[in-house]
């Protein structure tokens, strides 16, 4: 009987030796999995899955704060809005203000930060052992494990430097994992962007921007752009994302009932 996986926000299972590893598929794609188009044969690439194709199902569960009982957290990361006590997030600067606020006699800052860290490093060591002791009261069968520890950068944004990080953390956990008898098990974990372009996408020409801004160079805003040679099926839907439109790829055809001097195209529409 194969055990299932319940992870803290995790996905990939690696053991400590590593003759092998078991890759678990846990991305939201169930709508696309069941589309005969869009299919992904996870099968062939000996990729495990849970049940249907299910985001929390019988392999995999990926604990997110809002669904892990009394997780402490800040919602969208502000400290206005603490969730079940706030901490661990946004946790240097609250747990700073923290001590400040149960010690106000004490004005060293230095004093402050360390007796913060202290703090925060005790109640976060007791919040991991006791809930790993919980999970597995309730869940013996199953294989627990945390994500993003040690949390290094997760927005290094160039891939040399993100290969550092991804080597940096596997060292740290592989270092840990051999104080213990046998070995802990190691779990990596990567992610799929949703929409890698969504933090450059203001820095590109969309095909209704090129048809904005084409219609008003090209057409004096009183016609639509046609790329030369092609028909009227064709006018400015590239297929990618552009930097800069090339102008000169393109002629206008004008708006019915527009004459050819007020149109930059000798190319008139009929009515």
């Amino acid at each position: 009987m194969e055990h299932c996986i319940i992870l803290i926000i995790l996905t990939i299972a690696l053991p400590t030796f590593l003759e092998g590893f078991d890759v678990y598929w846990n991305f939201p794609s169930g709508k696309c999995q069941k589309n005969k188009t869009y299919h992904i044969n996870l099968e062939s690439y000996k990729i495990k899955e849970n049940t249907d194709h299910k985001f929390e199902g019988d392999k995999i569960v990926i604990f997110y704060e809002s669904k892990f009982g009394l997780y402490p957290y800040y919602k969208e990361y502000n400290a206005s809005q603490p969730i079940n006590g706030g901490l661990p997030q946004v946790y240097q600067n609250q747990s700073i203000l923290y001590v400040r606020q149960r010690y106000p006699e004490i004005k060293d800052e230095t004093i402050i930060e360390r007796l913060a860290e202290a703090e925060f490093n005790s109640a976060s060591m007791r919040f991991f052992v006791e809930t790993i002791q919980k999970a597995k009261e309730m869940r013996p069968y199953a294989k627990w494990g945390f994500y993003g520890f040690p949390f290094c950068n997760y927005n290094a944004e160039h891939s040399i430097r993100v290969a550092r990080f991804f080597q940096a953390v596997l060292m740290e956990a592989r270092r840990i994992s051999k104080m213990f008898k046998p070995p802990l098990p190691i779990y990596a974990y990567t992610k799929i962007e949703y929409d890698p372009t969504k933090e450059i996408r203001d820095d590109f020409y969309n095909n209704v921007d090129q048809h904005s801004e084409c219609r008003k160079v090209k057409c004096s805003d009183l016609g639509k752009c046609v790329k030369f040679g092609n028909d009227t099926c064709n006018a400015v839907t590239p297929t990618k994302l552009e930097f800069h439109m090339k102008f000169d790829e393109y002629h206008c055809e004008c708006d019915s009932g527009v004459t050819n001097g007020q149109c930059s195209s000798a190319l008139v529409l009929p009515p």
